[in-house]
């Protein structure tokens, strides 16, 4: 087997080169070569920050400060004499805590619910992030960029193609460019081998969650650990 697979009418024997292996059907041409022997590691020239994005993370991050310090006064005015033991646990039959499909909450959507102010400190702290938004200097796009417009098209061909797998070799620094069944299937070959891997009769997730809960209950009330570790 070559170590690239590419059509001879369309790239010159020139652009071959052994540190990047193609097993996909997709043909190569001398820009995808040229980007891939970069390395995966290579990070192309950033562009312009999306100004609406970091205005949404600014304010999910100022929202999720406001959450913690609410909630940690709320507990610390609590009365905290509730110990391990009364959380529940998820048993074997039920992984996710609940008998109702769905209704765990990696299966509900974000909340929207708006913290009300903090403390003083906090709130001058987020005003000082305001500030330096709004009067942020204008972003300069570097003088050169290190890729060439044609690499451009190719990183962005390589990224919306779903039909191949992009992965560092197993030894050396070659990049292996493999069809997505081809690596699928070897995949499920690999797990299908009864001397490394051997299929659970249950999910084993939740047995671990109990022996955890119980081995943490032991520590707290032998005093080793307090309900604020």
């Amino acid at each position: 087997m070559s170590f690239l697979a590419f059509d001879s009418t369309i790239m010159d024997e020139k652009y071959i080169d052994k540190s990047v292996i193609n097993l996909s059907t997709f043909v190569l041409n001398e820009h995808h070569v040229s980007l891939l022997k970069r390395g995966l590691k290579f990070c192309p020239t950033p562009p312009a920050p999306d100004s609406g994005q970091l205005r949404e993370d600014m304010d999910r991050f100022h929202n999720r400060t406001r959450q913690i310090c609410f909630f940690n006064n709320r507990e610390q005015n609590s009365d905290l004499t509730t110990s391990l033991s009364s959380i529940p646990i998820a048993t074997p039959s039920d992984p996710m805590g609940t008998d109702k499909p769905f209704k765990h909450m990696s299966f509900k959507s974000k909340s929207k619910w708006k913290c009300p102010p903090g403390p003083p400190n906090l709130e001058a702290m987020i005003v000082c992030n305001e500030q330096n938004y709004n009067h942020r200097p204008n972003f300069r796009p570097s003088h050169r960029n290190n890729l060439t417009p044609n690499e451009c098209n190719a990183l962005k061909e390589l990224c919306n193609n779903q039909d191949i797998i992009i992965k560092p070799a197993d030894k050396g620094s070659a990049v292996v460019i493999m069809q997505r069944e081809d690596y699928l299937k070897e995949g499920y070959k690999q797990l299908s081998d009864n001397k490394f891997y051997r299929k659970l009769e249950h999910e084993p997730t939740a047995d671990f969650h109990k022996k955890i809960r119980n081995f943490l209950e032991d520590m707290y009330q032998n005093c080793e650990i307090d309900l604020t570790v």
